[in-house]
């Protein structure tokens, strides 16, 4: 990568400037990363309920794209392998998952939206272009079996996959909500920065695998892919 200096020593690339603020750390992190591994309450709630919501407070960026979240909800109830799946719309995206309605709900704020507020105060100024699922599956057996069903091959990782072809976020949500913040990075990178080089997209994204809230930011902690 060629560098041009610019004023107070920024470098010139097609990097925006708010990502040059980290992109040290994340340079940083991604390197060990490779060296370690080998490389905001505004949902409509869908169980096994009709599509009348049973909670419908909708962000007003929703508005517009009220029928067309309705209409994904409304297709993925056609094809749920079972009654055990719970939907929670969480804009950009709609969480699946098959531990309770309630955990599932929980997961949708706590982790989701928590993480997709956080990043975008951040970083990012768009949401991906098109609804993305967000598969929880409640342990590894689920996990297993329900990555066969949906994308038709074994899952070549543990802990979860973000699939830009298939819109879908999968994750064995019983080894913890760390790698959920990690994909959920994935989608926002590929929208706001296509021209992102892979190192950058998963040095960025491995800095929140595991991280708190400080400041009203999210704050990156030292974890295992670091």
């Amino acid at each position: 990568m060629r560098f041009v200096r610019q004023r107070g020593n920024m470098p010139s690339t097609r990097f925006p400037r708010r990502l040059w603020r980290v992109v040290g750390r994340a340079t940083v992190f991604t390197f060990m990363a490779l060296a370690i591994s080998g490389m905001q309450d505004h949902r409509l709630t869908i169980g096994r309920l009709p599509l009348a919501a049973q909670e419908s407070s909708w962000h007003p960026r929703l508005e517009n794209d009220r029928e067309r979240f309705q209409s994904h909800v409304a297709a993925l109830r056609e094809k749920l392998p079972g009654d055990q799946f719970h939907i929670v719309v969480q804009a950009p995206f709609v969480v699946i998952g098959d531990e309770s309605a309630e955990q599932v709900r929980q997961r949708s704020k706590r982790t989701v939206a928590w993480a997709v507020d956080h990043l975008k105060s951040r970083y990012f100024e768009d949401d991906p272009d098109h609804i993305i699922d967000i598969w929880l599956f409640k342990d590894k057996e689920s996990y297993e079996k329900h990555v066969e069903w949906l994308h038709g091959r074994k899952p070549r990782t543990p802990y979860g996959y973000y699939s830009s072809s298939q819109r879908s976020l999968v994750m064995n949500i019983k080894t913890g909500g760390g790698s959920l913040v990690h994909e959920i990075v994935h989608p926002f990178i590929e929208k706001n920065f296509p021209a992102c080089p892979a190192w950058f997209n998963e040095g960025l994204a491995s800095l929140y695998e595991q991280s708190k809230e400080h400041q009203d930011q999210i704050w990156g902690l030292t974890n295992w892919r670091l």
